[in-house]
């Protein structure tokens, strides 16, 4: 699945060191939502450099690796690792049967 298909991601982004700072626990839709708020946040940074005459409405927004540690900085899981054990419990018994 690649959520970043709707974003356009600076090609100094490692996707995979994204990744790897990401809780173990994430949803899909967790990381639906981190990509959301790294757009979020680059969209920010654009209308604030267009409002200081630094950059124009033409040029593509791009997200940066500081717009993604944003986002990871500020991310809250939606799973938290009780319920994460909790659902583990449950597979294992339903497993075990």
């Amino acid at each position: 699945m690649n959520v970043v298909f709707r974003f356009q991601v600076d090609s100094a982004v490692d996707l995979q060191q994204v990744v790897d700072r990401c809780p173990d626990h994430m949803t899909g839709a967790d990381l639906y939502a981190l990509c959301s708020d790294a757009m979020t946040a680059a969209i920010k940074r654009k209308i604030s450099l267009i409002d200081e005459g630094l950059d124009s409405e033409e040029s593509p927004v791009l997200v940066t690796v500081e717009d993604f540690s944003s986002a990871l900085d500020n991310f809250k899981p939606s799973v938290s690792e009780e319920e994460l054990l909790r659902y583990r419990n449950i597979q294992q018994k339903l497993t075990a049967k």
